[in-house]
Order: C-alpha cells, then structure tokens, then sequence
C-alpha cells in the first residue's frame, strides 16, 4: 500500500512542476521548447471501407498549440463482421422469454409487443424455428419451436393470415400467478423445448428480455424441472435469488455447448430498489456482481456448482450471456437491441472469447495494444477514457491498473476493458472481443454503422526528466503495436476465399429528342434532333444535318376530349438506327418580333427578333430565316424563327403586327427676368428621356400675352416641342421666376411590333444497347475495355502471371501479401463476361497472432533556455518605489472605514514586453489591496497620464503607476511598503524581476496617526 502512495505521490508532484513550467513558459534556466509538431490527420484516419473479418487498429496523436506541452493520444480499433460457409445456412432454433409480471403493465408491454413484431420476420429468416415462453412467477409456453409466421398481440381474438397470434398478456390475480418474476423457470422451460427439439444442425438460442430482478426460484438446479417449490418473497429479490438463476442458466449451457443465450435488460431505473439485482441478473459482469453480497454470492454459488454432476462443473461459469444488450422504454430501442441480437446470431467477429479452466477469458479473448510513452514524456493526470459508442467511460488509475470509475452498471460490458501502466512508460490496453465494435458486411441485414472503440488520454512533457539535450527531438512514443488472435474461420486472415463470383453485362444508353410541328397531312418536318450520352446533355446535343434523317413512320390519333388530332407514333432512323418515340409533350413557343415597314413581307430582312423562347428556355441568338406570305393576306406572313445556332427551329403562322411608337419626356427649366420695362427669359437646361441637351443647339421662343398663360416652343434637331400655358409672371416691377416645366411626347415609328405564339410537339426516347466487352494485354497491363473505356485495369506492378484460358484470362496479382486469382470468361454471345476472384491469404502471422503496427507520433524539440532573471536582465527592466512626497515618508488617510495611503511605483524597460504585472507588500500591517488610479509615461521631462489601468504591452520607456493602497487597521505608528515582483512576457518567454533587499529605494514608509483613529 505504500509504494503505491509513493507513486502516486511521485506523480502529483512532477504534474505540479509540469504546470508551474506551463504557467511560467521557462525551464527552470535549463530546456524550453522550441517547437512542437502533430501529425496531419491524413496520418491518423481510420479506414472507410473493411473487409469481412478484418481488424483494423490505428493511432491519433492531436496537441494544441504552445505553449501547451501536452498532447492528446488516442489508441481506437473497429472490426468487420463476417459469416463463415456453415453460418451463411445455419439455422437456428430460437427460444424467446418475454417478461409479463406486474412491473410489465402499461407502455413496457406495449413496446414489447411492438419490437418483436419489427423483427419477427428477421428472427424467422433463414428456416430459423421460434418459440414463446411468457413468464412471470411461473413460466408458460405460448408457441413451440415453428418456423410459421408469427404476430404479437396483447388483445384477444385477433385473427391474421398464415402467422400463428400470440398473445402477451399481463398475468392477473385470477390467473393464480399474480405479479412475482422467476426467471430461472422460463429458463428451464426454455431448455427443455430446445432439447426435446432433438436437432443437432440448428444453433439453440435463448433471448431474455426482462424489466426486473427474480422475486422468486428454484433450490435443484440440477432437476430441471419447473415442478419445485419456489422460493422467495415474490415482492423483492435477494443476492441468494440471483445466484440460483445465473447458476442455472450456467448449467443449462453446460448442457447444451452450443447454446446461446442474450439478454436485454428492459427499461431499468436506478432508483429502483431491486437495480443491483436486476443488473447482475440480466448482464452478470465482476463490475455488477460485486454491487451484491460477495460472501452470499459466493457460498451460494459453489454450493450449487458442487451440487450438479461433476463431468458438468468446469463448464459453468457466472458470465453465462453471450452478449447482452440493454433497452429503454420504447419500441425502436428494443427494436435496436434485438437486431443487435440477430446479427450476433449471424455473424462473428474477427477473432473470439474463450475461457480457460478458472472461466476467465483467455489471452486470445481479446485486442492487446502497447503503447510506449516516449522519453520526456508522463502521463497528465491519473484519469483515462474509453470512448465507446456515444459515450465516454472514466478510468482512473490504482497502481498499475486503471479501474472504472461509475455508479452505474455500462451497458456494453466496457468494465471488461483492462488498462495498466508500467513505471517504465508502457500503457497495456485490452479489449475483449464482446466489447469490440464491428460493422455489418455491406448489404446484410440489419446494416448499421459502428464508431471505433477508443483509449484517449493526454501526455504531457516534462522539462525536468533526466538526460534531456538541447535541439533534439522528443517523440510522444518509440512503439505502438496492436495484437489479436483472429478467429480459425476468420476469411480475412485464413485460406482461400472466395471473394467475389458474378457475370457483368455492360450496357450504353442513348438518348434522343425531337420537336416538329404536326401537318395536316403527311409526316412532320422535324424542326430539331438531338442526340447524347445523358438526358441531362439533351438541350446541348441538337444537331445539324437534316440530311442525315429518315421519318420511316409517322401515325396520329383523334382525342374526343380535345376535339383534334394529336401524334401516336414517330419513328426516325437516324445512323443506321432506328429510334421510335411515342410520348409527345406540346410546348409553346413564343417571340416579339419588329417588322420595318419600309420593307415587304416576304423579305427575311425586314424582321428583327427582339425575345424568343422555345417555351423551356429563352435564345439570344434567334432569327427569321424564312418569310412566307399568302395571296389572301399578304400582311400576316409565316415566320420560321432558327434558334440554338440554327439546329432548330418553330414555325409561326399568320403573325400579325401592330403600330410601334415611342413615348418619351421633355424637361426644361426657365429663368423670366423684368426689370422696369425690360423682360428677358433664359433657357437654363433641357433634357431628353433624362438626358441633358447642350442649350447652344436648342432654340426657343415665347408667345403670348399673358404672362400666366403663355406658349414656350424649343426646337431640336429638327423637332418641335410646344408648351402651352405656362406661368412665367414676375411678382412686381423687378425680379425674378424659375419655372420647371415636363411633358410626354409620343412617336410613332416606322417599325410595327409582334409578339406571336406558336404551339409544337417536343418527343423524347432512350434506346439502350448490350456492348461487347473486350479484353486487352497492352504494355504488361491487362484491361477490359468497353465502348473503347477501360472498366477494369489490372497494372504490371502487381501482376504476378496471366494466363490465357477457354474464352478468357486469368490473372494473378500479389496485394498486400495476399495471392488474388481473377479469373475472366467471355459468355456465349460474346456480349457478357463473368468475373471470379479467390484470395489466398498469406498475412504474416507468427504463431497464429496478427501484429497492427500503428505510431503516429507528436514532436517536442528542445533548446537551451534562459532563466527568468536573465531575460529581465536582457530586457533591463528597472523598478524604484517612491513616495507621494519623495522624502521617503507618505501619510495614510481615513475614507470612512478605510485606511489608504498613494504610493508611486518607477519603472525603465529597454525592450517590449507584454503582460507586466507588479507585486506590492508590508512588513507591520498587512496590505488589503491595491489598485492602479493612473498610469503615466514619461515624455520631456514630465509624466504624461495614460489612463487607471496598465497596458497589454510596453514598449521601451520610462513609466510611473500610482497605486491606492488599502491597509487593515493599524495598530503601529508606520509601516514600511515595498515592490515584490514583477513578473512578463518577452518574445514569448516568461521574465521575473524579484526584489532585491540591496536596492536602493525600494521601500516606502506608510505612517498612520493613531490617535485620530488609524
């Protein structure tokens, strides 16, 4: 016990010297930190994808910037499930034990009963039979093992189709089973059911789902029989309950090798009195055991043991659940905890738990990672976590040993996890195969995603360690390795598997579009044809070359609804193919088009294309490129409007036009002047639509007798603009008036505008084609080629040999050890090949262990520092204090309770510094505190104030802080007050000046007359 406090106090005292280096930012005169590197998280990613039965551990090393001297580590490992050629057909006999006592009533029943319809379907996959044991104080088999459908219910005389109804009811009074739980008599019902089932090819299964604790059970484990007379009080459990029905599901598995039995502790509250026994129950770890009465516990437990027959006891151990999953209160938790359940069933993991003689796990039970801290290097603080699923579990360390620290039982058996720290740095980290999270092989049911499990904990440098040297590089760690012995079966890490078996048929889709305007007669004039790899490329894939295009079929139908004629059928042959559309969508097309009427209609010409939309998107680029007009009506044309740089085009027929004119605003402002007789108007401005007119080139003149109502005419290129009535009167014999006056003017232009829309039929097909692979050796590379791209290359680099064979190859390639056979055949029409891929494993293991070698590392260079005082020295921090009055002696003064006197504290610094901070002491009368009131620079010759409070940084100068300082009551005359400290940041390293009882002028003498009450 004493050498582990000695540890334990050799640690909390480097952590103190650590944290005082951290605060200071020196080395005790000796090392600082030069630099300080992480790896890029490139570095440290887990993988995206695994293999089925592959494990996959790595390191994560992350550390915040100095002048922080930790890092953060983290040990994190996943696995892939898999399924071995037996499990993928294994069938198992399924035995389910729900809970129906009293505690069930309300929402638990009710969600129970709607988790196992979610997965009755899955619990039934793959000729897998079930069975239903409901219990409560005794046990009742509701259905014997059927591989018949099955619905639960809680109601009665619900009828449904080929699935046999059970119905899960609360047990009541009248039932002579009222409230109570025995759970080790629906285990012995559900032992039963499995041996008289007399199948040896079928893995038996046992799910318990229980809300609570045995209230009751049996004495003779060994009789299996149901027959017994119960014990217990039926309201409350005991440690003496629990034993009997892990002990006799102990026994049961003895039994019966093979047997699986999972558990879902069902919606346990840790207020609830019986919790412990619950929990040690349903999930029967050390960590919840030991919340039981050892003693109890074991006398009872070895009592029983000794009392079955002899050839059985090696093989019972208290951990008798293959894995437990616990569940809230609601359906879709329980739902999750049973799928959990089915994959486990289904599927294992890359390597196994196995127990030895004693019932503990083997060494092979579980992932072994060391960690070697590096030199320099301790452990920050006695507290590590295990990051598991959402949440993060504390370990704190005793010893070498790190033990979990947690009221309540964790649901995923982490308390299984061992974690040990040797004096010599190495970190033991063990996680047994039931903890080690997995993920579902792509596509298998009940897919999900798992999150690595992870070991985190912070190291921290120790500036003070033996043997350090300057402009070295100081790791975080010299070794981390990973290790495990992977399951016999595991296809990842054992014999030839078969990696992948299938026929690839390759297709190309070609999709094309069409638009036309439909004739009265006849076949259609295609407007646009477009053609290309995508529908998306459609609008981009219009092409030219009408010449090029075949209509071989057109048809029409009659709509009764519509009363017209709509298209039925278009077939276009177009480079030797043949493309058949029958789905039409009418679109509307629509322009505003200028006609110049100085020109004929007939004339392309005279059309100018102000907007044009094809009725999806609008074109800047459209134009007439044809003008036909009719005998009858020679006014209303028919347009053809190209568009898309010519490759289509809408017809629009018997456009008509209308007069275009121009609306415009004339403004102008007049200045009127009468002096005695003398009357003169100036034009002061004039502007078009806004734009201003040189007033040089605008003539005017105003008419008229009246001076309210006059007429003001300016003339402009030409044009005329009159204004009447226009109030230009003076207010008496001298003066002035400005007058603003606007009007709009219409013109009508020589161009006449139309704005026609045209109805047209747009078609779309995709014509899709099988596409002959090809198979090619070229420069060492074998590649399958198709539609002249490769979608399979192997490279010469890995290539061990290729092989022609019947109607193929085969090639061999060499991947990270492992011998890959891909073996290639063309089918029958040439136009598939199938794909077969073997791997023979070669994954270096030595005496059956896989070693993962993963040491991201964190780097701490040192260099040589300087003490603190030095760097006071390089900065030339100087420091005097005076009194108020200079001659050595300032008076107190009373401010109603208070004692205060002001002191002034000179100080010279030679070079920048940050964060100054200043410490004041008395000798007699303790100071109660002190405050800056005004902090000054010196500048010609007199101390300029800067403000109440000390800058963030200083540069070189002379500086003068005065401080009021508060004493507690005198009882002395004097006391003398004195600077301390002054403590700074320079280029990032900490300075400290300390006074010197040797300065001159570095005290102050406070008197206090106390006889006024000082």
């Amino acid at each position: 016990m004493m050498k582990r406090w000695k540890k334990t106090l050799t640690l909390l005292l480097a952590l103190v010297m650590l944290l005082s280096l951290c605060v200071s930012g020196f080395a005790a005169g000796i090392f600082e930190i030069d630099s300080k590197t992480a790896p890029s998280a490139a570095e440290q990613k887990p993988k995206d994808t695994l293999e089925d039965g592959e494990l996959y551990a790595y390191t994560r090393v992350t550390g915040d910037p100095l002048p922080s001297s930790e890092f953060t580590v983290e040990l994190a490992a996943i696995g892939q499930q898999y399924k071995t050629p037996t499990t993928t057909t294994q069938r198992h006999n399924i035995v389910f034990l729900m809970d129906v006592s009293n505690s069930m009533e309300g929402s638990r029943m009710t969600n129970m009963v709607s988790a196992a319809n979610s997965v009755a379907e899955a619990l039934l996959k793959g000729d897998n039979k079930l069975a239903v044991v409901t219990f409560a104080q005794t046990a009742r088999t509701e259905r014997q093992l059927s591989d018949t459908g099955v619905y639960f219910t809680e109601e009665s005389g619900v009828r449904v189709t080929n699935k046999d109804v059970i119905r899960v009811t609360l047990r009541k009074s009248y039932d002579n089973d009222n409230g109570g739980t025995n759970i080790q008599a629906a285990f012995i019902e559900a032992y039963n059911i499995l041996k008289d089932a007399n199948d040896s090819d079928a893995v038996p299964v046992i799910i318990l789902l229980s809300d609570g604790a045995p209230t009751y059970y049996f004495n003779n484990i060994a009789s299996l029989s149901k027959e017994q007379t119960q014990q217990g009080t039926g309201s409350a459990s005991a440690t003496v309950n629990v034993v009997h029905t892990i002990a006799q599901a102990a026994y049961i598995k003895a039994l019966m090798p093979k047997l699986k039995i999972y558990s879902i502790p069902f919606s346990l509250s840790t207020t609830d009195r019986d919790y412990s026994y619950a929990t040690a129950t349903l999930n029967p770890t050390d960590a919840n055991i030991s919340k039981l009465s050892t003693t109890t516990f074991r006398n009872t437990w070895n009592s029983l043991v000794d009392s079955v027959p002899s050839e059985h006891r090696s093989r019972m151990s208290k951990d008798y659940i293959t894995a437990s999953y616990s569940a809230k209160n609601s359906a879709s938790s329980l739902s999750d905890a049973l799928r959990n359940i089915i994959e486990h069933m289904n599927f294992q993991k890359p390597f196994a738990e196995t127990t030895g003689e004693d019932g503990e796990l083997t060494d092979s039970s579980y992932l072994w990672a060391r960690y070697q801290i590096g030199k320099g290097y301790i452990l920050a603080g006695d507290t590590v976590t295990v990051q598991l699923g959402d949440l993060a579990y504390a370990f704190t360390r005793i010893g070498e040993d790190f033990v979990l620290q947690t009221d309540d039982a964790p649901d995923a058996g982490v308390e299984k996890v061992q974690i040990r720290l040797t004096d010599s740095g190495l970190l033991e980290w063990k996680v047994p195969a039931s903890v080690l999270p997995c993920r579902v092989p792509s596509g298998e049911q009940g897919e999900r995603t798992a999150a690595p499990i992870v070991l985190r904990f912070k190291l921290a440098f120790d500036l003070t360690a033996d043997g350090l040297r300057e402009d070295t590089d100081y790791p975080t760690s010299t070794s981390c390795q990973y290790f495990f012995w992977p399951s016999a079966d595991n296809p990842y890490y054992y014999g030839e598997t078969q990696v992948e078996s299938r026929s690839y048929t390759y297709t190309t889709e070609t999709y094309y579009a069409a638009q036309f305007h439909q004739p009265s007669s006849g076949n259609p004039a295609l407007r646009g044809f477009a053609t290309a790899a995508s529908e998306a490329d459609l609008e981009n894939g219009y092409i030219d070359g009408a010449d090029s295009l075949q209509i071989e079929n057109y048809t029409k139908r009659y709509n009764y609804q519509t009363w017209q004629y709509e298209p039925d059928t278009l077939r276009v042959k177009y480079g030797g193919k043949s493309v058949s559309f029958n789905t039409f969508l009418q679109r509307t097309a629509s322009a505003v088009i200028y006609y110049d009427s100085n020109k004929k209609y007939s004339s392309t010409e005279s059309y100018t294309i102000q907007s044009f939309s094809d009725g999806l998107s609008t074109f800047s680029d459209a134009r007439v490129t044809k003008a036909e007009t009719s005998s009858s009506n020679d006014t209303m044309p028919t347009l053809t409007v190209s568009y898309d740089n010519g490759k289509r085009s809408v017809v629009f027929t018997d456009v008509s036009f209308v007069k275009s004119t121009k609306s415009y605003t004339v403004k102008a402002q007049l200045t009127r002047t009468k002096s005695g007789k003398s009357t003169t108007t100036t034009l002061d401005w004039f502007e078009i639509d806004g734009q201003r007119i040189d007033t040089s080139k605008v003539s005017y003149s105003v008419t008229g007798n009246n001076d309210k109502k006059l007429t003001v005419t300016f003339t402009y290129n030409g044009q005329q603009y009159a204004f009447n009535n226009v109030d230009l009167q003076v207010t008496g014999n001298n003066g002035s008036v400005t007058r603003t006056i606007s009007a709009v003017y219409t013109e009508e232009l020589s161009q006449r505008r139309g704005a026609p829309e045209q109805k047209y039929y747009y078609t779309q097909a995709t014509v899709s084609e099988v596409v002959a692979p090809e198979f090619r050796i070229e420069n060492g590379d074998f590649a399958i080629l198709v539609n002249g791209g490769s979608v399979e290359i192997h490279k010469k680099d890995s290539i061990v040999s290729i092989e022609p064979v019947d109607g193929g190859y085969v090639v061999k390639k060499d991947i990270d050890g492992d011998l890959y056979t891909y073996t290639y055949t063309a089918g029958p029409s040439g136009k598939t090949y199938s794909k077969n891929v073997t791997r023979q494993n070669t994954r270096g293991m030595v005496d059956g262990k896989v070693t993962i070698t993963s040491n991201p590392v964190g780097i701490i260079r040192l260099k040589v520092g300087m003490t603190a005082e030095e760097i006071a020295g390089a900065v030339g921090a100087k420091v005097t204090l005076r009194s108020t009055f200079g001659n050595g002696t300032t008076p107190a003064s009373r401010l109603g309770e208070r004692t205060v006197a002001d002191i002034y504290l000179y100080f010279t610094v030679s070079d920048t510094i940050a964060a100054p901070e200043f410490t004041l002491d008395s000798t007699d009368v303790p100071i109660k505190s002190f405050a800056v009131t005004d902090f000054a620079r010196k500048s010609g010759g007199a101390y300029v104030s800067q403000g109440s409070s000390i800058p963030s940084a200083l540069g070189p100068g002379e500086y003068r802080i005065r401080y009021r300082i508060e004493f507690d009551t005198p009882t002395t005359e004097y006391t003398w007050v004195r600077f301390t400290r002054l403590a700074f940041k320079w280029n990032g390293y900490g300075g400290l000046l300390n006074h010197n009882p040797d300065y001159a002028n570095q005290k102050v003498r406070v008197s206090f007359d106390t006889s006024k009450g000082h």
